[in-house]
């Protein structure tokens, strides 16, 4: 695994046109390779760093790189995938042709791209659904499409804004152990939003606690577990402990 810094926010803040401050002073490090969680209460911000992140958004003040270039620049030079919470699918294209839409507007010649958005839908369970549309895939299916068009360009930094927040809890348990699964053969560098700490403790090699807004990172937390968890995990103790300690660094925020 590639250890270099990626990401580097130095005194970060964010203020919109409106007045409301959501970030102040962020400052954190990602290394390359890294599976990070942002985690928070509603409202602190945490879905605006990654737009930062992205460069769909300019910062008020502060300095944000990615690759020691400014995010918008980055986008350009490095493959940068974002996964929304809502899958964001064309309705009039097929699983594949969603897939392979990236790799369309790149300019990858059209057997190439086919052949590489099958194989990416195969990676995520989909192989028998190529030429389904979206209205008859299940919203747990609709998701793992989203998933596989992130990652047919083989993303170096790959982006996810609360993607299984609208999931029944056996889906989204299950989604997540897909992609941990994804991030161990690939070791690309994840930004994960969520609400959930379980689900957080259980994706992540590391998780940044952000307070109310607006928002500032109030903990940088280690996961202690090996990278090749099993769903067990969730139901250990230790991980209980873990998931607690993380939960008490919010609630000593909010007290």
């Amino acid at each position: 695994m590639d250890c270099a810094t990626l990401i580097e926010a130095d005194s970060l803040a964010m203020t919109f046109a409106g007045g409301v401050e959501a970030l102040r002073a962020v400052s954190c490090s990602i290394k390359s390779g890294e599976f990070v969680s942002l985690v928070g209460p509603s409202g602190c911000g945490k879905s605006t760093l990654l737009r930062l992140t992205a460069g769909l958004l300019a910062p008020s003040a502060g300095r944000l790189t990615v690759a020691g270039q400014t995010p918008r620049r980055a986008r350009d030079a490095l493959r940068v995938s974002f996964v929304f919470q809502d899958a964001t699918l064309l309705p009039w294209r097929s699983a594949e042709r969603n897939v392979s839409l990236p790799l369309e507007l790149a300019g990858v010649p059209r057997e190439a791209r086919r052949q590489r958005a099958a194989a990416g839908l195969a990676r995520v369970g989909l192989g028998e659904f190529v030429r389904s549309r979206p209205r008859e895939l299940s919203g747990g299916m609709r998701m793992r499409v989203s998933l596989a068009r992130a990652l047919v360009t083989q993303p170096q930094l790959l982006l996810l804004d609360e993607p299984f927040g609208a999931l029944d809890d056996l889906t989204r348990q299950a989604l997540g152990e897909d992609l941990l699964g994804l991030w161990n053969e690939h070791h690309w560098t994840a930004l994960f939003v969520t609400h959930n700490i379980a689900e957080a403790a259980f994706l992540s090699t590391r998780i940044l606690v952000i307070g109310p807004r607006p928002g500032t990172i109030v903990a940088d937390v280690r996961v202690p577990f090996p990278s090749q968890r099993s769903p067990e995990l969730r139901t250990q103790a230790e991980f209980a402990r873990f998931v607690g300690e993380v939960a008490g660094e919010l609630r000593k925020e909010r007290s």
